[in-house]
């Protein structure tokens, strides 16, 4: 056959090869992926006019009243004792701002007033100043202020947290006779004796007391698990019971459930904090949070064999592990003793 009648050839098309790419370089790739996106959310939060996020010029801001009142209608899911000390928190921020329209500034001032302030402690301080950033960071999220009124405002730092630790016999009955007959007095034995935290022993209330039977049932609300407790007193802590019914007596001429064990002590947390703290030094002890009284009950119950079922009911806490964190004593006891509970 002619060569001009020969068909052309079929062409067949080929795969290419591929290629396997190593381990490194894969890693290597996904590196640079991941500092790419930091670089743009970087640039972005620097930024924040860029792609169109947040409108160029919000708009102007309404009356300090009414934006602290919107925004508490945006949190609901907030429980109704947060709500309360924030809006507690905000009014003394609302008063400071007064009329004047409110500018990076006056937040910036707000925040030197509170580094000033005496009147409070260091904590408290901290979660004002927290109330206030987070407000602001609303009015942010919500396009009612630029950027920049969020940046590198000074407010109080949280302060570190109080060493805790345990008390032995000779350290309470040093603080006992250091505190003499005063209403600091009481509220260490009741600590040593019950474990309870200061707000629990401020709180008591005459209902929560059975003269009689020698009990006290007090319900923990700050514990993953709700429990009412029984506590047993002996002789020291009946005294002393009698002493603040007597007291109680003269003061209403009359004990009713609702009435306060310590009237000195009633809501006052924070003044009988301090007094403790002048009690501790002033009986040549270290300084440790009000907090380690119940870390000493429980690392004593465990020493003395207590059923760790019985020392979670009385603790209010969930799991073995939070006991651990509480208690002082060998961790093989504590297991020890899960080991029988379990068997």
């Amino acid at each position: 056959m002619p060569p001009d009648s020969m068909p052309d050839p079929l062409v067949i098309p080929t795969r290419k090869r591929r290629k396997a790419i190593r381990a490194e370089t894969l890693r290597k790739i996904e590196r640079h992926k991941k500092g790419l996106e930091a670089a743009i959310r970087e640039a972005l939060d620097y930024n924040p006019l860029a792609m169109g996020m947040i409108a160029p010029n919000p708009g102007p801001l309404k009356p300090i009243r009414e934006l602290v009142e919107e925004y508490f209608s945006n949190q609901p899911q907030w429980r109704p004792a947060t709500l309360e000390n924030r809006r507690r928190i905000l009014s003394r921020f609302v008063d400071f701002v007064g009329p004047r329209p409110l500018t990076r500034e006056i937040i910036e001032d707000y925040a030197r007033a509170l580094h000033a302030d005496t009147t409070y402690s260091p904590r408290t301080l901290w979660l004002m100043g927290t109330a206030v950033v987070t407000f602001v960071n609303w009015l942010y999220e919500t396009n009612r202020i630029s950027h920049n009124w969020r940046r590198g405002i000074n407010f109080p730092e949280k302060p570190p947290q109080q060493p805790r630790g345990t008390y032995s016999e000779e350290e309470y009955r040093k603080l006992v006779e250091a505190a003499g007959d005063r209403p600091i007095g009481f509220i260490v034995k009741l600590a040593w004796h019950t474990g309870m935290a200061m707000a629990d022993c401020c709180d008591l209330k005459w209902g929560d007391v059975d003269m009689e039977k020698g009990t006290i049932r007090r319900k923990r609300t700050k514990t993953q698990v709700e429990a009412v407790l029984t506590f047993e007193f002996g002789g020291e802590l009946h005294r002393a019971l009698e002493a603040q019914y007597e007291d109680t007596m003269r003061a209403f001429n009359s004990v009713e459930p609702a009435y306060p064990v310590c009237r000195w002590a009633a809501g006052n947390k924070y003044s009988i904090q301090k007094l403790f703290r002048r009690l501790v030094a002033k009986a040549g002890l270290p300084h440790r949070s009000f907090h380690s009284w119940r870390a000493t009950l429980l690392t004593e119950m465990v020493s003395k064999n207590v059923p760790l079922n019985a020392a979670l009911k009385i603790s209010g806490l969930r799991s073995v592990q939070q006991l651990m964190n509480y208690a002082s004593a060998d961790t093989g006891l504590i297991r020890e003793h899960l080991g029988r509970l379990r068997a």
